[in-house]
């Protein structure tokens, strides 16, 4: 009460005959609960003192809810229960404490569609993988036995076969002796880089043999059971400039070209090309997983005789960079940019087809 400043606080609605009702039943204070105060003040100063006192005590009252509410938000802040745009809003775009971290990296964005281009059209400003259309062959190539028959325009020419242990195949001159010790198969010549397969250059009814298991290879890595085999030959130059003028184009356009078959699970790891190349599916499937050359820094491989080869040699460790994953069929031709970083994966037994590598 105000009776120290000469300031007698009553109930609105209790007058002064009222209270001296009140005081002949022991009643001496009104009840402090009434929502409405009223002053009774002697002196004009007094009622300036009291409304200066109200004044102050209002002020505190704000600033005192103020601070519980403050308290309540950073409570609830604690906890995560913020949403996040309004958080991100007030508490700025750290993550509040408690709440789990997201993820670390992106999700990676993955091509399964290539765009189609006549095969006239290509050329160096080509600067994306896509399929091209109006690539054929001029013999005929629908089966493995196929190559065997009288027709094939290269039955003289010799074959480069490869042996891996695990279907992983790489890339080196035939020239270099592989050889197989405790710890794998090693270059003959110490070279650090460790091979994943056998090279041999064999003729071709040989090397026809060796793939089609109708004799053994001599190559064992684990017993009794049989290498995964690579069939590649080299097209000499005039068999070469016959399939590229049957395609209408400029023989001095392509510079190489190859007939490949490989067998089911045969992976040619990561690798680029100094320039462009053809890749056409005559038999089977093929699964082509291709990197920008932006991400060259990241798919390399430290040896420096290798450059080309990249460390990655499965299909899940690509998954951390942006690529193509597309599948390749029967009569299907991808054009491949010089510095496009590739992997081939043969999905069918014995999968056929043409490789060519451009001028530029």
């Amino acid at each position: 009460d105000g009776t120290r400043h000469g300031v007698m606080l009553v109930p609105y609605r209790y007058s002064q005959r009222s209270l001296s009702t009140l005081s002949r039943h022991g009643v001496t204070r009104p009840p402090r609960s009434c929502a409405t105060l009223r002053p009774a003040f002697g002196e004009a100063s007094d009622a300036v003192a009291w409304l200066s006192q109200r004044s102050q005590m209002r002020n505190i009252d704000v600033l005192i809810t103020l601070f519980y509410y403050l308290l309540a938000v950073i409570g609830i802040q604690k906890r995560g229960w913020l949403l996040s745009g309004w958080h991100r809003l007030v508490f700025g775009s750290r993550r509040p404490p408690g709440q789990r971290a997201g993820q670390a990296v992106l999700p990676v964005k993955v091509h399964t569609a290539l765009q189609e281009r006549p095969l006239a059209s290509l050329g160096e400003g080509t600067r994306e993988p896509c399929l091209a259309l109006g690539f054929k062959l001029p013999f005929d190539l629908s089966s493995f036995q196929a190559v065997r028959k009288p027709e094939y325009p290269c039955p003289d020419a010799n074959v480069v076969m490869l042996y891996s242990p695990d279907g992983v195949f790489s890339s080196y001159s035939s020239q270099m002796e592989v050889v197989q010790q405790g710890q794998g198969l090693r270059f003959a010549d110490g070279t650090p880089y460790q091979p994943p397969h056998l090279c041999r250059v064999e003729k071709f009814n040989v090397a026809a043999a060796h793939f089609s298991r109708e004799k053994p290879c001599g190559i064992e890595f684990i017993s009794d059971q049989h290498p995964v085999c690579y069939f590649r030959q080299p097209f000499p130059d005039d068999q070469r400039d016959a399939v590229v003028r049957y395609n209408g184009l400029d023989t001095d356009r392509i510079e190489s070209l190859s007939v490949f078959c490989s067998d089911k699970g045969s992976v040619t790891n990561f690798h680029y090309d100094k320039k462009c190349g053809l890749l056409h599916q005559s038999v089977g499937h093929k699964r082509v997983l291709l990197v920008s050359p932006e991400f060259h820094d990241y798919m390399r491989c430290d040896e420096n005789d290798f450059a080309r080869r990249s460390w990655f040699v499965t299909e899940k460790k690509v998954l951390s960079v942006p690529h193509w994953n597309v599948v390749l069929g029967p009569g299907d031709t991808l054009f491949i940019p010089r510095g496009f970083w590739h992997q081939v994966t043969s999905l069918d037994h014995q999968t056929l087809g043409v490789t060519a590598m451009w001028s530029f």
